[in-house]
């Protein structure tokens, strides 16, 4: 069920450059932002950070050993990163797992020298106004880009070492008769991933 998941972020994440000791910001608390944040902590970042609305899957990511989980519900992204100390900035790679022009405003002033913002996510809300020099110096904006197959063995790998573990990424399991169920769980925001069983 999270193969798919696990493979894009892991494949987006060595795409956008990231590496060992790097500061990385994830900006979304679903399964895709929670992967691709424990990623980065496999890959040695020395912070990983996530950014989002929800308390409960914020408090999920504390307890899957991130360095912060902060609230962006009803503030920027510098006002959610300074809300904790463990969240300071500047990052080195920070990805948009949702898909909003906010995230690419609020977030360049957020990028150390030499960092990326890579933008995962998508959606209808991409049209961002951008000051270009307000971009630190070396800094570079990335549409970020998956290779599955390229990290299909790595991730079983990793699974297989119990250097990650799929099941921390979905919340719910059912039945294939209340799959309508599974589906009201994530559009009301109560479900990271939902698995539904063939019986």
């Amino acid at each position: 069920t999270m193969l798919i998941t696990l493979k894009e972020t892991l494949s987006s994440l060595q795409d956008a450059g990231m590496r060992p000791g790097a500061r990385v910001l994830v900006v979304g608390d679903g399964a895709v932002g929670l992967a691709f944040a424990y990623w980065a902590k496999v890959m040695g970042a020395s912070k990983a950070v996530v950014a989002g609305h929800h308390e409960n899957r914020l408090a999920h990511a504390r307890k899957l050993g991130l360095d912060a989980a902060v609230s962006s519900s009803g503030r920027t992204l510098s006002e959610a990163v300074a809300s904790d100390p463990a969240a300071a900035g500047p990052f080195d790679l920070i990805i948009d797992a949702v898909g909003h022009h906010k995230i690419v405003e609020e977030g360049i002033p957020l990028l150390a020298a030499w960092g990326t913002l890579a933008v995962y996510g998508t959606s209808t809300h991409l049209t961002a106004t951008v000051d270009v020099m307000a971009i630190p110096v070396g800094a570079r904006l990335l549409r970020a880009s998956t290779d599955e197959p390229r990290v299909h063995t790595q991730v079983l790998e990793a699974c297989r070492l119990g250097l990650i573990c799929p099941s921390d990424f979905y919340s719910h399991v059912l039945p294939l008769e209340q799959a309508a169920d599974g589906l009201e769980l994530l559009r009301r925001r109560e479900a990271l991933k939902v698995v539904v069983v063939m019986g």
